[in-house]
């Protein structure tokens, strides 16, 4: 009965299980215009003859101290080992010419063969060798299937992965991302992650390392800061700029690039960390301040019960115009009664605006800030302190 020899692969060879084993080595270079036609599978043969490589080469090898050192492998009947320096000397036994040969683009060798088996593993020409020497062209290759099984589980859960993120992740970060991938956010929430989706199958590695990137979210916020008008882009000077500054760029990119990778960058740097800061502030919700609750003494519970209250007559609304309300607050700021932080925000005790029309609207729905503020501007004009 025929033995019937299983198919090597490297893990094997590293392993040292070659024992009942056969190791196919294929040429990289196929003839794949070839019009010779195998009539069993009726398919173009793409290797036609033979071809052979050299049974001698310089190798990288490091010894038991770790060392990298130089050593010449040879291929040759009747040695028992590969290295020269191992063999018989040249001067003593004289040697034949000899190759290493491949017929119609394969060399199939036994597991037993170890020395064969040795020499393909360990030449620079052989693709699958890790530790092949840089710069020397790859010639043949090992057909491993297992490499080729390993790669297509770990795309198959990368696929996975990625599929079960464009649905199930955080809608927060599904937006971020889309955003950033430019695609429209005016569609149902599902209709988004269903585009993602598309986009991730084109190269799910790609898409997950982007993904990954800390530049992602960045570029988000740059895209929203400019879609809601923090920030403004100048086509004509290809730059980014504050809204309330746009002749001073904090971003300027070259002809051909981009200002919004450009300031994406900046953004990532140390210098770059305030802004992206006060980006993050302009895009966020001011947060609600809850005020400590006030918990009645006895006495006071004492007063209420008895029916005492405290009746304060409310404040009159506020009567001035809006032009007499901008000069109250163009006043403060000249006083430091109210403080200016860029890039848009007027901010006095507390209370924020946003542009000085902001902050006029804050004064005349809030009389209590207003007879507040007039006061602070009498007393800074006395020189009286805050």
């Amino acid at each position: 009965m025929k033995t019937i020899l299983q198919k090597g692969s490297y893990a094997d060879y590293t392993l040292g299980k070659t024992e009942g084993k056969q190791f196919t080595f294929r040429l990289l270079k196929r003839n794949t215009g070839s019009s010779i036609i195998d009539p069993k599978t009726n398919q173009p043969i793409m290797y036609v003859g033979k071809f052979s490589i050299p049974n001698s080469a310089t190798i990288s090898e490091r010894d038991k101290a770790g060392n990298l050192t130089q050593r010449v492998i040879r291929i040759l009947p009747g040695e028992s080992s590969i290295y020269k320096d191992q063999q018989s000397p040249d001067k003593d036994v004289p040697k034949k010419n000899y190759s290493v040969t491949f017929l119609n683009g394969r060399k199939v060798v036994d597991g037993s063969d170890a020395l064969m088996l040795e020499f393909l593993m360990k030449s620079n020409q052989n693709q699958t060798n890790p530790n092949r020497r840089p710069g020397v062209n790859a010639v043949f290759e090992l057909v491993d299937n297992t490499v080729a099984v390993s790669k297509e589980i770990a795309k198959d859960k990368l696929v996975s992965e990625v599929t079960n993120w464009c649905w199930n992740g955080s809608l927060d970060e599904v937006i971020a991302y889309a955003r950033v991938l430019n695609i429209p956010l005016n569609q149902e929430h599902d209709e988004i992650r269903h585009n993602l989706k598309v986009i991730a199958m084109r190269d799910p590695e790609k898409f997950f390392k982007d993904l990954k990137n800390p530049e992602m979210r960045k570029k988000h916020y740059v895209l929203e800061a400019l879609d809601r008008g923090f920030l403004v882009q100048d086509s004509a000077t290809n730059s980014i700029s504050w809204q309330n500054n746009p002749y001073q760029p904090i971003a300027v990119a070259a002809a051909g690039q981009s200002p919004i990778d450009i300031l994406v960058r900046k953004l990532s740097t140390d210098e770059g960390q305030l802004m992206y800061s006060t980006i993050v502030d302009l895009l966020t919700p001011e947060p609600v301040i809850v005020t400590k609750m006030h918990v009645p003494s006895e006495e006071e519970i004492a007063a209420m019960k008895n029916g005492a209250k405290k009746i304060e007559e409310p404040l009159p609304a506020v009567s001035e115009s809006d032009s007499e309300l901008l000069d109250l607050l163009e006043e403060a700021l000249e006083l430091k009664v109210v403080v200016y932080q860029a890039p848009m925000w007027y901010k006095y005790k507390g209370e924020s605006g946003k542009k000085k029309e902001g902050f006029v609207e804050k004064l005349k729905s809030n009389p209590q800030m207003l007879k507040s503020l007039r006061y602070e501007i009498e007393k800074a004009k006395k020189g009286e302190p805050a």
